[in-house]
């Protein structure tokens, strides 16, 4: 409900640095095989009131990426994916002190 959103934090990634290749992800036919390129990136973060557009908060935030993903999914044509480490808990952490209970 677009009325009761407190805050939208818009993120920018500012910085990216390859961690490694994942490989032997197959085709459901087994015929092709395809790789995951894994990331550690780096976040700018602006938090701002929904319904005013004041900005009231800003942080850099680092994810990591180490894991293969168990399942990955490609589009036709595509080999190789990218993948960009997620800094969603860590976004989560942020924004906490300013969500209202």
């Amino acid at each position: 409900d677009v009325e009761k959103t407190e805050l939208v934090a818009c993120l920018d990634r500012t910085n990216e640095t390859f961690v490694r290749t994942c490989e032997g992800y197959e085709s459901d036919e087994g015929d092709e095989t395809f790789s995951v390129q894994l990331y550690d990136a780096e976040y700018s973060v602006k938090l701002y009131v929904a319904q005013t557009g004041e900005e009231i908060a800003t942080t850099s935030l680092k994810a990591t990426n180490e894991d293969c993903p168990m399942l990955a999914f490609f589009d036709e044509g595509e080999k190789t994916q990218v993948e960009y480490a997620s800094p969603d808990k860590l976004l989560r952490q942020f924004v906490q002190k300013y969500v209202a209970p």
